[in-house]
């Protein structure tokens, strides 16, 4: 892959003398922040036996950041090159974009996992089975995020929120799934809703992925794309971490008071799938906001 980079990407280096800033202490300010962010999610199960006390490196978390963003702003004064440039989230296209890809991010991932513990949990469905019911999604999403390709720049930001919409009736589709379909009936009747999922999600990752680097700097683009996955991973771990805690702490709480393990798991499912309710809500709110300061700025811009 490295060779045929080097032999099909344009050479775009100019010749300077400007020395190679790795700026080392923003590098490990950055890590103690996310190490600390991510270190209580991670290891959180749901089980009463979880330590509490994990979640103080949250507190940890917000200083390390805190003293990062000073660093930083010291650092490009000195005029140094930072590792991360605030000047790009002055762009409101882009802030709103990584907000909207965190969030999808932070729900999606989750939606599948809990999918996938309540039909083999749940309904004893064998692992190739449960993960065949996902297969409409992936096709229908590839088909979708060509055709959102190929709208974007045309229909701008209502494409991804219209996306969002139909992201949120398809968490909400499944869930009624599980509670209200015959166990025989349920994967069937989750694989129809997941192929419409798939088409409302190509509608989102694509298109945002454009809207969002639309206004970014050619030199700064690769931080903004950077910065944007490392979004997406972060919400990723995050939100599955708190799904599968709701997911299981409905089971240990109803354990010994329910007897039907299809109850059990649906009652798990339910209550992990709030967690993915909660972050496309907030994607989509994210997106509304972003439309409508369009409208106020009279943006020609998708």
């Amino acid at each position: 892959m490295i060779a045929l980079a080097a032999w099909l990407l344009p050479d775009t280096r100019t010749k300077s003398h400007r020395r190679l800033d790795l700026d080392p202490v923003g590098v490990i300010l950055f890590a103690l922040t996310i190490l600390a962010l991510m270190w209580p999610f991670l290891f959180t199960t749901g089980s009463p036996d979880d330590n509490p006390n994990r979640w103080w490196l949250l507190v940890a978390s917000v200083v390390f950041a805190a003293v990062f963003v000073f660093w930083e702003r010291r650092y490009a004064e000195r005029g140094r090159m930072p590792l991360m440039p605030f000047s790009i989230f002055s762009l409101s296209s882009y802030r709103n974009g990584v907000l909207i890809s965190t969030a999808y991010f932070s729900a999606v991932p989750a939606m599948f996992l809990l999918g996938t513990l309540y039909l083999q949990g749940g309904l004893g469905l064998e692992p190739v089975f449960a993960g065949m019911v996902t297969i409409g999604f992936a096709v229908a999403s590839a088909w979708s995020s060509w055709i959102g390709g190929n709208l974007v720049t045309r229909l701008g930001r209502p494409l991804v929120v219209w996306g969002i919409v139909g992201m949120v009736f398809t968490a909400g589709g499944l869930v009624l799934v599980a509670l209200f379909t015959a166990p025989e009936w349920t994967p069937w009747a989750m694989a129809a809703v997941m192929v419409v999922g798939g088409f409302a999600g190509g509608l989102v990752i694509s298109p945002n992925q454009t809207l969002t680097l639309a206004d970014i700097p050619v030199r700064s683009g690769g931080v903004a794309g950077s910065v944007g996955q490392l979004g997406q991973r972060i919400g990723t771990a995050v939100g599955t971490a708190i799904a599968l805690a709701l997911f299981y702490a409905t089971v240990y709480r109803e354990q010994g008071a329910v007897d039907d393990q299809v109850v059990l798991f649906h009652d798990a499912y339910a209550s992990g799938m709030i967690t993915v309710g909660v972050f496309l809500g907030l994607a989509l709110i994210v997106g509304v906001a972003d439309l409508a300061g369009r409208a106020r700025s009279g943006s020609q811009t998708p």
